[in-house]
């Protein structure tokens, strides 16, 4: 069983019952690095446009896009572990703050439905 975690840039605070996998590749979607960061875990991955992140990181494990992309930071997350087929997605941060990002994060379950991956 692969398990991925991913950090979203939404508003987050991880409550004292969230257990992370010890085990999980992390993902920190643009600025959802900031959450990962303030955890002390150092992501496997980040990628993104970048545009609302203070940071610009730097490294083989960044995957930068350009910001007129069609697919949002998070979508790309999913899209990466499901492409490394993982079989367990956890989302932190994909449903706090903007409302039309909760929304289309809310989406974004459906190709996870469709491989057959739990998110």
């Amino acid at each position: 069983m692969k398990r991925a975690v991913i950090f979203s840039g939404g508003a987050f605070e991880k409550p004292d019952w969230v257990a992370l996998p010890k085990d999980a590749m992390i993902l920190c979607a643009d600025s959802g690095l900031r959450h990962a960061r303030a955890l002390g875990i150092s992501p496997d991955w980040v990628l993104g446009d970048f545009d609302s992140s203070s940071e610009q990181p730097e490294g083989e494990s960044v995957l930068r896009y350009p910001p007129e992309k069609d697919d949002t930071d998070t979508e790309l997350a999913i899209k990466r572990a499901l492409a490394m087929n993982c079989s367990h997605i956890t989302l932190l941060g994909a449903t706090g703050g903007r409302l039309d990002h909760m929304i289309g994060n809310i989406h974004l379950l459906f190709p996870c439905l469709q491989k057959g991956t739990y998110a």
